[in-house]
């Protein structure tokens, strides 16, 4: 019967949280609680702060469910931080992990790009895409400064309105919005990755998104893997003035080491790690 009750009391919490993702580093505490409290009402707030990733995310639990809701219907694309765009989704581990997630994901999901010179946000393309269906979730790629890249991605819940967006938007001439916009939309069928560990040995990681300033050296670099594992090397790369680029490798004197390094960041931050070929 506790065990039960628990779980039941642990589904209840979910439903009462939501995920708030794409949050400028800059987002406080305050920030959050400031917005929801006086949008929607009291909540608990817990902000997270990835080291290798460009953004903050976060998770706001209410007192209600039907808060929670609201927060998401009301405010889908908050502005919480310097009129900086974000993403608020119901509480589950595909959001958190940035992708679509549920049954028949890839036939309900859509890739769209081409629409660069429109500087569309999330919200644009949501207005222009919900014609066609419920969405469940939708998102413009973006940068490390916010700004829009004009691709993105959109699950719906059906697979029949996925398919319709697809009809209708596929080839789509911008030109017919009028204001001068230009291009053509490429609409598809949303392909999951898949993520293959090759079974080989290897010492070397490569290691990206870290701070460039000056004062993230080597040695800093070695001091968050070093407790993977001797290490033989670390290089940061660097351009012609010695500014960092962003990246670099961490040199293991075990593959052992190397591999437990690499699954620990695929667990916490996949987006840290990288081909060679990645590197800018």
């Amino acid at each position: 019967m506790e065990s039960t009750t628990f779980r039941g009391q642990a589904s209840e919490n979910a439903h009462k949280m939501i995920f708030i993702a794409d949050l400028p580093r800059s987002t406080a505490y305050l920030d959050l609680s400031d917005f929801y409290e006086k949008n929607i009402g009291p909540c608990q707030i817990c902000i997270k702060r990835p080291l290798f990733k460009a953004f903050y995310y976060a998770f706001v639990m209410f007192d209600t469910i039907e808060n929670a809701k609201k927060a998401v219907e009301e405010h889908r694309y908050p502005r919480i931080k310097g009129g900086l765009m974000c993403r608020a989704l119901p509480y589950n581990l595909h959001a958190i992990r940035g992708e679509p997630g549920g049954k028949d994901v890839q036939s309900t999901s859509i890739f769209i790009r081409g629409f660069e010179t429109t500087t569309w946000s999330h919200e644009d393309l949501y207005v222009k895409f919900c014609q066609f269906g419920k969405i469940l979730s939708c998102k413009v790629s973006v940068d490390a400064d916010h700004g829009f890249l004009g691709f993105g991605y959109i699950q719906y819940s059906k697979i029949e309105e996925a398919q319709k967006a697809i009809k209708e938007m596929d080839k789509y001439d911008l030109s017919a919005e009028g204001d001068g916009k230009t291009g053509t939309l490429t609409v598809l069928e949303y392909q999951a990755k898949k993520t293959t560990i090759h079974k080989r040995s290897f010492n070397n990681v490569y290691v990206k998104g870290f701070p460039k300033e000056e004062s993230f050296t080597e040695d800093s670099l070695a001091e968050l893997f070093k407790e993977f594992g001797e290490l033989q090397n670390v290089a940061i790369m660097r351009d012609g003035t010695g500014t960092s680029k962003g990246f670099g490798f961490v040199c293991f004197a075990e593959p052992a080491a190397a591999e437990k390094a690499t699954q620990y960041v695929l667990r916490n931050d996949p987006s840290a790690l990288g081909d060679k070929e990645d590197a800018p």
